[in-house]
C-alpha cells in the first residue's frame, strides 16, 4: 500500500528516476519502501514515466487497444494473455494517447452488468446448488472490494472468480450456463501454460456465498456449511473433489483416493460424512511436512469403490467434471477385472 513520505524522501525518488534512471523497483528496494509509493510520488509531482524499451509488433498492440477499451480487460488480463509485463502494456496506451482507467473506474467496470441468477444460492435446495457451492468452496474465490460508485457515495463490489486450467474449460461453461450469466470465460497463460477465468460481480451473490462458508480467504479457515441439506451432502462433495481431490495409481498399480484442503476442519467433518454415508474407516487428516496443507486418503479398493459409488450414484453430466468421471470409469473397469481374478483365484 502506497504511503506518504516525507519531502527529503520524495526529492530523492525523484534525483535517482530522473538523473540516475533508475526502475521503480530499484528504488523502492533502495529506500526500503513500496513500490506503488513511488509510482504516487512521480505522478504527485507531474514526473513523466520512461517508456519501455521493448517495442510489439502493431498488431498486438491494435489487440491490447482493443481488449482494453472495447471489452474492458485489465492491463493485469491482457499482460497475462500476451506473456508480457503490465508495464510493457501500460506503455502501448501512453503511446497511442488513452487514458488507463483509476483503480475506482477499473472496478466499476469489473461491475458491468451481466445476466446472472444472483439468487441461485439463496437456498441450498437442489442437487445442482449444493454440487457448485462444493466446487466453489474447493476452486472459487470470493470477496468484496470497496469502491467509489457512479453517484460519488462509497460502496462494495461483490467477486466471485475461478480459475482452471485450459483442458477444463468446458467446466466453467457449465457453471456460467447454469447461473445463466453471459460473462465470458477469459484464457490467460503463466509460464507458457494456459489458464481459463470466469468472473462474475455480485454483491448478493457474494453475501450469499459467505453466509454458506465460502468465506474470503478460506483456505485455512473453510468451514463445513451448516445450511447443506443432508439429501445433498454427496452433491457437496463430489463438487468439493471435482475442485480439491484426486483419483490416481500409485507405483503398485493400485489407486487411492485423497482430499485435500487447507482447513483441518473442514477435513475432519469431511471424513465423518465419509464414515457415515459410505461405511469407511473415519480418516484423521495428515500434514505434509513444512506444508500448510491437509489431506485425508483412501487406498483400499473397496472403501476407494464405496465412496466413489456414492459421490456419482444419480449425478448428470451438468454436475460433474468430465475428466474426473472418466477415470471413475476407469477405476470400475480395473475393479471389475481385479474381481473376475479374485473369483479366478478362489475358484
Amino acid at each position: 500500500m502506497a504511503r506518504k513520505v516525507a519531502l527529503e524522501i520524495e526529492r530523492e525518488i525523484i534525483r535517482l528516476y530522473v538523473e540516475k534512471g533508475k526502475s521503480l523497483r530499484q528504488i523502492a528496494q533502495l529506500l526500503k519502501i513500496n513500490t506503488m509509493t513511488v509510482l504516487h510520488v512521480l505522478q504527485r509531482n507531474n514526473v513523466d514515466r520512461r517508456l519501455p524499451k521493448r517495442r510489439l509488433p502493431e498488431e498486438t498492440e491494435r489487440e491490447i487497444i482493443h481488449l482494453y477499451t472495447e471489452e474492458g480487460r485489465s492491463l493485469r488480463e491482457i499482460a497475462r494473455q500476451f506473456g508480457i509485463d503490465v508495464t510493457t502494456a501500460r506503455a502501448v496506451l501512453q503511446r497511442n494517447n488513452i487514458k488507463q482507467r483509476s483503480c475506482n473506474e477499473a472496478i466499476r467496470q469489473a461491475m458491468r452488468h451481466y445476466n446472472l441468477d444472483e439468487k441461485f444460492f439463496d437456498a441450498v435446495d437442489q442437487p445442482v446448488k449444493a454440487y457448485w457451492l462444493g466446487f466453489l468452496c474447493a476452486d472459487g474465490c470470493v470477496r468484496m472490494a470497496e469502491t467509489v460508485l457512479p453517484s460519488g457515495r462509497r460502496g462494495h463490489a461483490g467477486i466471485i472468480s475461478v480459475n482452471l486450467h485450459i483442458n477444463d474449460q468446458q467446466h466453467l461453461e457449465k457453471l456460467r450456463k447454469t447461473l445463466n450469466s453471459d460473462s465470458l470465460v477469459r484464457e490467460y497463460e503463466i509460464n507458457s501454460r494456459k489458464f481459463v477465468q470466469l468472473q462474475l460481480n455480485s454483491v448478493h451473490l457474494a453475501e450469499a456465498l459467505i453466509r454458506l462458508g465460502c468465506v474470503l480467504r478460506k483456505s485455512l479457515i473453510l468451514q463445513w456449511p451448516s445450511a447443506l441439506p443432508e439429501e445433498f451432502v454427496s452433491d457437496f462433495v463430489r463438487g468439493f473433489f471435482d475442485g480439491d481431490g484426486c483419483l490416481c495409481r500409485n507405483k503398485s498399480g493400485g489407486w487411492h483416493l485423497t482430499f485435500y484442503s487447507g482447513s483441518l476442519h473442514f477435513l475432519q467433518e469431511l471424513a465423518k460424512k465419509l464414515h457415515k454415508y459410505c461405511g469407511v474407516s473415519q480418516r484423521k487428516p495428515c500434514q505434509p511436512k513444512g506444508v500448510n496443507c491437509f489431506y485425508i486418503r483412501y487406498s483400499g479398493a473397496e472403501d476407494i469403490k464405496h465412496i466413489l459409488d456414492w459421490l456419482y450414484l444419480n449425478s448428470t453430466p451438468e454436475i460433474r467434471l468430465d475428466r474426473k468421471y472418466e477415470k471413475y470409469q476407469v477405476f470400475l473397469h480395473w475393479y471389475k477385472e481385479r474381481q473376475k481374478r479374485i473369483t479366478g483365484e478362489c475358484a
